[in-house]
């Protein structure tokens, strides 16, 4: 496994991420999309940097504008300002040898509701969306931004259904012993080596 730190510039601040990938390459990748308050240093990505290149996947974690490593100011991180960054995020990440092209989201609170635009915006580019307690449903303004990008309250469902294992969609409580990591990037477990 490597691990590579990365720098991209959107809107003349830095974004900052990290990539971990497998020995096996290239391969898929998950983009993990952090929530407000978070970083790319929480837990649950650190633990993911881990896990999911020993299962053959990479993981890129990343720090919006305004949060953690990044530039900018959280006062002025807007749902767009993510949107733009992790697009950015996606464009530098296309270019990596070490990857084949397949991407998956794995979005947490409000990185879920960033995720969603992202993927409805981008669909041929995104062949997977997890999302981890989404902000989905902000009220009417908010909900009035998903129709912005032609979704409504039973595409976001469609979405957010993602099977993680043999007995497990989203809304079950994921066991790391069960749970299929493969599903995130859209690659059947046999073709993982």
């Amino acid at each position: 496994m490597s691990e590579q730190r990365f720098t991209v510039t959107v809107g003349g601040a830095d974004v900052v991420g990290v990539l971990h990938a497998p020995e096996s390459r290239p391969s898929p990748c998950v983009v993990a999309c952090h929530g407000m308050g978070a970083s790319k240093d929480s837990d649950k990505y650190l633990l993911l940097g881990r896990e999911l290149p020993a299962a053959g996947l990479a993981l890129a974690r990343f720090d919006f504008r305004g949060s953690g490593e990044s530039g900018g100011s959280h006062r002025e991180a807007t749902i767009e300002s993510r949107v733009a960054d992790l697009e950015a995020v996606l464009d530098h990440l296309a270019k990596c040898p070490e990857l084949d092209g397949r991407f998956g989201l794995l979005g947490s609170s409000l990185g879920g509701f960033v995720a969603v635009q992202v993927a409805s915006k981008h669909p041929g580019r995104v062949s997977r969306l997890v999302l981890l307690a989404p902000a989905l449903d902000f009220g009417g303004n908010r909900m009035r931004s998903l129709g912005d990008v032609g979704l409504d309250r039973e595409d976001v469902r469609e979405l957010a259904i993602v099977r993680l294992g043999p007995e497990m969609t989203v809304g079950s409580r994921i066991d790391e012993r069960r749970h299929n990591p493969h599903a995130v990037a859209g690659v059947p477990d046999a073709s993982v080596q």
